[in-house]
């Protein structure tokens, strides 16, 4: 049978509308795909730069996220709070952070590893004026995160400002340090940095444009109307 592309205004509007929100959604994900891998590339290299010491006062924080930095001074371990729940190899525990009091009198809280438990007992308690490496980091609250309890000891988040009020702290410092290095046997286990930062924009990209193509072949194919004969001998 014979067909003709017979669209209806309707299904043209309709179409040229649809088609104009979905490609811009899928133009906006290119865009992000190369603003979020920019972004990705740089805190690639700021956490393989040299470390450089951190300063004493620190007004832009985000600007500092992810930097390699040193710190000297030494651990107040009478101050200790586990951030649970964390995991390590399979292995259930939490994260050990300890205020450290660097030479200059500041504080900074810093992440000093996994650790369970089973290892509590044995865990390394560096006394004295020592350097320490690690890599600058914000702390974030997703809604999937429990509110901390301070007065039971129960933290799920390093809820910096609360840390230091708990332990009485002044002058501590609006980021912590997670130590960069892991060495093996020692609890608790540093070294572990993790960036929660997706990248599916290209995905996102593919699927709009996608349904840019579909549209514009569903239109085609419903626009195909059979074409009438005329019966000349009726």
């Amino acid at each position: 049978m014979q067909k003709s592309f017979r669209p209806t205004v309707g299904a043209l509007v309709f179409t040229i509308v649809s088609l104009i929100i979905l490609l811009s959604l899928g133009s906006w994900q290119v865009v992000r795909l190369g603003e979020k891998t920019a972004f990705l590339d740089l805190i690639n290299s700021k956490m393989s730069n040299a470390p450089v010491p951190m300063p004493n006062s620190i007004d832009s924080p985000k600007d500092w996220e992810y930097s390699r930095v040193t710190l000297a001074g030494s651990f107040l371990h009478n101050h200790q709070f586990l951030i649970k729940p964390r995991t390590l190899d399979g292995m259930s525990g939490a994260h050990m952070f300890v205020p450290f009091k660097r030479l200059s009198g500041n504080i900074v809280l810093v992440n000093r590893g996994w650790i369970s438990e089973e290892f509590m007992n044995k865990a390394s308690r560096p006394k004295g004026i020592i350097k320490i490496e690690g890599i600058v980091r914000l702390p974030y609250k997703t809604s999937f995160t429990p509110e901390n309890n301070p007065a039971t000891g129960d933290w799920y988040w390093a809820d910096i400002n609360a840390m230091a009020y708990k332990a009485g702290l002044k002058n501590v410092a609006p980021v912590f340090v997670n130590i960069a290095k892991r060495k093996t046997g020692v609890y608790p286990a540093g070294g572990k940095v993790t960036v929660n930062i997706h990248n599916n924009h290209l995905f996102y990209a593919f699927f709009w444009f996608s349904m840019a193509a579909i549209l514009q072949i569903v239109f085609f194919l419903s626009s195909r109307k059979p074409v009438k004969k005329n019966n000349k001998n009726k």
